[in-house]
């Protein structure tokens, strides 16, 4: 974090400088992902490290103001010093760029609301009102999220990152699945996102199958134990690659974050959700190594009855979410009528409940 901003160049560009040396290039979808949402927040998200964002937001706001607007409303295109969106084909790219940057806002936004700065938070959350409001009218054709010009199959990677951005709304959903079930172009890069889509509009358990699909063969490889950059190797993976590239990992925290159900809602988990969602296994087992402690969780299904069991280390609370539609719940053993449940002492719990047959689980 500290890198890319330190090297920020006098006109706000930033590029990857590990090792600097040698490479001096511009990718402009990446640096968005990187100082956004999913970049800079989540660091702070996780960690409870205030220091580092307020050190480095004035080079966030920067690079995020060399970005202009289009006449429809919309983000026009950077090309930097590599145009590039993702590894593979059929790629929407000025489309993806846009979530990209709205989702960089929304980390901003969060971030200028972290440090104090309400007025510029506010201004944020307005401009990325605009940005929605021209996302959606010019980019959604009824059946997708494509840019006009774009001539190349839907791309599955621009839907991903319009659910989890919040630019798509659930009328958009069904649409979105469709696509989800006929392509599949994201490269394990971006495979990630296309995954969290499906857990965060609802279809866990498709989520689970396209994430076994897409990675099963590399998995199942009997010469290595790492993940690829690519599906293949050599001519598979995109020109080579390598064949121990941390973003194929993506899935990995999906497990944690949906299947498991382990997240923090106050940064440095004090205060974090348990919200499994099995998705059609009969069990899940997570160990989080969070700041305030090691927290732990299983759940799992015996029939209808589901069981859930979880810790909360000292300081923290942990709030449950379980489904509406269920029956009998007890909280180590005692009844209870709540479902917004929410636990502030330090031990283990255990929380039980019967699924009724219109239960979504």
């Amino acid at each position: 974090m500290y890198e890319l901003i330190g090297w920020q160049r006098p006109d706000g560009s930033i590029f990857a400088p590990v090792p600097a040396a040698n490479w001096d290039s511009e990718l402009p979808g990446q640096m968005l992902a990187s100082i956004g949402y999913y970049g800079f927040w989540n660091y702070y998200k996780h960690s409870g490290d205030i220091q580092p964002i307020s050190d480095l937001f004035p080079g966030v706001r920067k690079y995020m103001r060399l970005w202009t607007h289009a006449s429809d409303g919309t983000i026009e295109d950077r090309k930097g010093g590599w145009h590039w969106g993702d590894w593979g084909d059929n790629i929407d790219k000025t489309a993806l760029y846009n979530a990209w940057y709205y989702l960089a806002q929304k980390g901003e936004m969060l971030m200028a609301e972290a440090l104090g700065l309400d007025n510029e938070a506010d201004s944020i959350r307005n401009e990325m009102s605009l940005l929605k409001r021209a996302f959606n009218q010019s980019f959604w054709n009824g059946v997708s999220y494509r840019h006009p010009h774009y001539t190349g199959e839907t791309d599955d990677r621009v839907q991903a990152l319009a659910v989890v951005s919040g630019l798509a709304d659930k009328d958009k959903y069904p649409a979105i699945l469709k696509i989800f079930e006929t392509h599949e172009h994201a490269s394990p890069y971006m495979e990630k996102y296309v995954c969290e889509a499906l857990f965060k509009m609802g279809y866990g358990e498709k989520g689970l199958q396209r994430l076994k699909h897409r990675f099963s063969p590399m998995v199942d490889n009997p010469l290595y134990s790492t993940l690829f950059e690519g599906w293949g190797i050599g001519n598979e993976g995109y020109g080579g690659g390598t064949t121990n590239h941390a973003w194929s990992g993506g899935g990995l925290t999906i497990l944690s974050q949906y299947v498991a159900g382990i997240s923090p809602v106050e940064p440095g988990y004090k205060v974090f959700k348990v919200a499994p969602m099995l998705s059609g296994l009969s069990w899940a087992e997570a160990v989080v190594p969070a700041v305030c402690g090691k927290i732990y969780t299983r759940t799992e299904r015996q029939g209808k009855r589901i069981i859930i069991r979880f810790n909360v280390p000292e300081d923290t609370k942990a709030v449950l979410e379980i489904p509406d539609e269920v029956r009998d719940i007890t909280i180590n053993g005692k009844k209870s009528k709540k479902h917004n449940l929410s636990f502030n002492r330090h031990g283990q719990y255990e929380v039980t409940y019967i699924e009724n047959d219109n239960s979504i689980q």
